[in-house]
Formats: structure tokens, C-alpha cells, sequence
């Protein structure tokens, strides 16, 4: 198949098929130089995190891989990790 299109299984085949949405390293809570989180890369991420469920739903993909960094660091603010996970939800 050609990429980007999907395979699918034929009825009856003894093939399994796992089907997921794959995004890496949205590293949110990320400073950009002279930008913090206020500005609009932090909205960039937050709308790029909340595409991922409807394009799973769209190409009838039951899971959501996020691989990598979440968060830019192991602590981040509680007013990061509460709107990434509002978003994911």
C-alpha cells in the first residue's frame, strides 16, 4: 500500500492488525529563547495533542502512542500537566 493508506486485513486471514496513532516529543512546559509558555508555541502543542483523538477516530485507530518527552521536564507546573491532560481526555 502507498504511504499514508492503511492495509487492510482480509476477512478471514490470520494476520493481526494493530492500529495506533504515533506522535513523539510534544515536550510541553518547553521554553523557545526569548518565548515561555504563554505564547502561542504552547498553543501550538496543546491543539497538536488534541488532534491526535480525532484522527485516531477518523482512520478507526483504537490507540494513541505518545513516545518520548510529554513534559520538557520531570516536574513540570501543575498548570501544564492539568491542560495537557484536560486536553487528552
Amino acid at each position: 500500500s502507498a504511504p499514508g493508506r492503511f492495509h487492510r486485513t482480509p476477512k478471514g486471514s490470520s494476520e493481526t492488525e494493530l492500529r495506533f496513532v504515533h506522535s513523539a516529543d510534544p515536550h510541553h512546559g518547553r521554553t523557545f529563547g526569548r518565548f515561555d509558555e504563554t505564547d502561542r508555541f504552547r498553543f501550538a502543542r496543546l491543539e497538536a495533542i488534541a488532534t491526535l483523538a480525532p484522527i485516531a477516530r477518523s482512520q478507526a485507530a483504537p490507540h494513541v502512542l505518545i513516545a518520548g518527552d510529554l513534559f520538557d521536564t520531570v516536574n513540570p507546573a501543575t498548570g501544564t500537566w492539568r491542560k495537557a491532560v484536560a486536553i487528552m481526555s
